[in-house]
């Protein structure tokens, strides 16, 4: 169900999220290393028939690297980030079908110790990450690392209210709300 004041959905809305879900099943039938490697590919396909995106992306490494990098190194760093953000996607897509033993098995907590302490203690905690990397794992991961406290993720809303009620659904099934 759409988030509270989400707006009425589109044609393009359904078109997208139609897209999504059927991408996301045939990700969902892939191998996890598989996918990511099929995200990369979209990803460098995409930047290549996106000019404006592929500019944008230029434009920034330019102005964050202009002493670092030459032209070649910051043309070679675009095209990784366009691999990366692929398979970011591709595998966010894909976390919600994986189960807990496959994600165990995936991610390293550094400092679990720390969580199961405050919630001995019965304190709260607040953990950060970098927006780097798939953006699901936190979310399908957090549920469970201090399993006898309630815990939830911040986030912006998805433009598109279908598939933002279908995130809020994906993780409201690990118990992140």
């Amino acid at each position: 169900e759409p988030a509270s004041g989400a707006s009425k959905p589109t044609p393009v809305d359904f078109l997208g999220y139609a897209a999504v879900r059927g991408v996301a099943f045939a990700l969902g039938l892939l191998p996890l290393s598989c996918c990511a490697r099929v995200g990369a590919a979209l990803g460098r396909c995409f930047f290549a028939l996106s000019a404006s995106y592929r500019k944008l992306a230029a434009r920034n490494l330019r102005i964050a690297f202009a002493r670092e990098m030459d032209d070649r190194a910051r043309r070679s760093l675009l095209w990784r980030h366009a691999a990366r953000l692929g398979a970011n996607l591709a595998c966010s897509l894909r976390m919600p079908s994986l189960d807990r033993a496959t994600l165990d098995a995936r991610v390293e907590v550094v400092g679990r110790e720390h969580l199961a302490q405050a919630a001995a203690d019965g304190r709260g905690a607040v953990v950060i990450v970098a927006h780097l990397g798939p953006w699901e794992l936190l979310a399908q991961t957090n549920a469970y690392l201090v399993r006898s406290r309630q815990s939830g993720v911040i986030y912006q809303n998805l433009s598109n209210p279908l598939l933002d009620a279908y995130t809020r659904r994906c993780r409201a099934r690990v118990g992140r709300e």
